[in-house]
């Protein structure tokens, strides 16, 4: 009986040693993949807000006023902390500082058609887009792990766009 213990101990570590790497590419898989749909709802919140904001908005034609509402220049370089595009960012720790900084290299905030940038689908005459690209990592710049897990999905960027048609008030 003490061999038949021993046997089955030996089976147990066999089967445990089979299963684990499995197990633990599932957990990576579910890491990846609940950190990307993460980012890409805080992206896609945020054109969808900044859309809103750029449409009731006069003198967009003037970047200094693009500048204060994307919070960002075009590039990701902070312009106005007090920005709404901005401070979703900050509140889902999305900045090089985690709740303070820049957008990750890469990235770009445009407001369409203002900004030199196509829009895809292309805009309706009239109407103002805000597009929202952030570039993927799934630990984050201050990790020092970035980009592809094993090799998958290399320059990765999740882009958001969003439209809005400008408030035009006419009194009666």
């Amino acid at each position: 009986m003490v061999f038949a213990s021993r046997k089955s101990d030996g089976q147990t570590m066999v089967e445990a040693a089979l299963a684990l790497p499995f197990l633990l590419f599932m957990l990576v898989g579910l890491v990846y993949f609940g950190r990307y749909f993460f980012i890409m709802s805080v992206v896609n919140f945020a054109s969808q807000q900044g859309a809103m904001l750029a449409a009731s908005t006069p003198n967009l034609q003037d970047p200094s006023v693009r500048d204060l509402i994307r919070g960002f220049s075009p590039t990701g370089q902070t312009a106005n902390q007090a920005s709404v595009i901005y401070n979703l960012f900050a509140s889902a720790s999305l900045l090089t500082g985690g709740k303070q900084g820049n957008l990750p290299a890469g990235s770009q905030v445009l407001i369409l058609p203002y900004d030199q940038g196509t829009a895809s689908p292309p805009l309706p005459a009239g109407a103002v887009a805000v597009q929202i690209t952030y570039p993927f990592q799934l630990l984050g710049s201050s990790s020092g792990i970035s980009g592809p897990v094993m090799g998958f999905f290399s320059d990765l960027n999740i882009t958001q766009q969003s439209a809005a048609f400008p408030l035009v008030y006419q009194e009666q």
